[in-house]
């Protein structure tokens, strides 16, 4: 379904000759390849003028204006700004159905990779606009909710996408009688019953409760409860941020927060102000899909990054926030979110730089292999 080349759907200009089409490359020999473009958002996010990415077996090899000369190496000259592929921090979009057991309020073992959805249908809704990982959440409906996975669309077998089977464990002391914690046949549990079953949870599960940790919070008072948990036990925590942030985003500071991507219809000033006072209270920031109420706007992520910098001023944390700290949240920011040596050769080219709000995006690279052109989708 998908062709082999790197970036051959593309029209692409070898340096030392006219346009042509891409090369077969020998699948014995893998050789490598050097993009060269007019801009590529390096290993820091720093925009780095005529640079190149050199690329050989689905990763990358080197980053900047020079890179090493191998044998046999193409390089080819690209118009435009190569950058990481976006990953949305936390979603449930590309579940097949809900990850959640509702007759208990302990579900450790729950694991989000179970319910993957693997059809093309949904690689075609987000690639064209350069989302290719997905951090999947089980629903927050029980203290103990289970395991998060990093999964990616575009192509490969199920196995070579589901990146992360086992991400971070999650804990909610949501008390939404919809997405709240709570019991099927008892009903939503309040935050007052939540605490002393987030105790007897933790008490009985010592090793459940250890290693990378994503809590869902609404409030100060759960986040102070899970904040003394995550300091006793030296956990490496995330905050899933909901409710009304503004009321108990002083807590957060220094802290790494998701929150839900501002789309139309959910956001006001008090949301941009609480935006804008956590990155002044160095929060490490980063954007997902899941309850923000997106109703299909694919875009969600980048108008959020967009809106993010002009806000604040700084388009590195801005962008950050959609690649090099969701990757962060996800737990592979050694594998995902940015251009940088011995990472996954996952990367995106736009017409401008993704945060300028003229930014076209014209081809999407997975492990080193064109998985989409903007251009020619009537041959995905």
């Amino acid at each position: 379904m998908f062709s082999c080349l790197p970036l051959c759907l593309l029209s692409l200009v070898p340096l030392a000759g006219a346009p042509m089409a891409l090369p077969v490359p020998d699948s014995q020999a893998d050789p490598a390849i050097v993009l060269r473009a007019d801009q590529v958002i390096g290993p820091n996010l720093e925009v780095l003028e005529n640079a190149a990415v050199l690329i050989r077996k689905g990763r990358i090899l080197a980053v900047g204006p020079s890179v090493p000369q191998l044998k046999g190496a193409v390089e080819y000259r690209l118009a435009g700004v190569l950058a990481p592929a976006f990953v949305d921090a936390l979603s449930a979009e590309a579940l097949v159905s809900q990850v959640r057991e509702g007759s208990r309020q302990s579900t450790p073992d729950l694991l989000a990779a179970d319910m993957v959805d693997w059809r093309s249908e949904v690689s075609e809704a987000w690639l064209p606009h350069g989302v290719l990982n997905f951090h999947l959440s089980p629903e927050p409906s029980n203290v103990m909710a289970g395991w998060t996975a990093l999964a990616q669309v575009g192509e490969g077998t199920p196995a070579e996408r589901l990146l992360q089977p086992r991400g971070r464990q999650v804990f909610s002391l949501l008390a939404d009688e919809w997405t709240g914690v709570g019991d099927e046949q008892l009903g939503p549990t309040t935050l007052a019953g939540a605490l002393p079953l987030l105790d007897r949870i933790l008490s009985e599960n010592p090793a459940g409760s250890q290693g990378p940790v994503l809590c869902f919070v609404e409030n100060e008072q759960g986040l102070a409860a899970l904040q003394q948990h995550a300091q006793s036990r030296k956990w490496d925590v995330v905050w899933a941020a909901r409710g009304d942030v503004a009321s108990y985003g002083g807590a957060l500071r220094g802290e790494s927060v998701v929150l839900p991507a501002l789309t139309e219809g959910s956001w006001n000033l008090r949301t941009l102000e609480t935006l804008r006072l956590l990155h002044r209270g160095e929060c490490q920031i980063a954007f997902g899909t899941r309850d923000a109420y997106s109703g299909g706007d694919r875009e969600a992520l980048r108008q959020s990054a967009m809106a993010f910098s002009r806000l604040t001023g700084d388009s590195k944390a801005a962008l950050a926030a959609i690649t090099t700290q969701a990757a962060k949240v996800a737990g592979l920011e050694q594998e995902i979110g940015r251009l940088a040596p011995g990472m996954r050769a996952d990367l995106v080219l736009w017409s401008a730089h993704p945060l300028d709000a003229s930014a076209k995006l014209v081809a999407v690279m997975q492990g080193g292999r064109t998985v989409y052109s903007a251009s020619h989708g009537e041959d995905l």
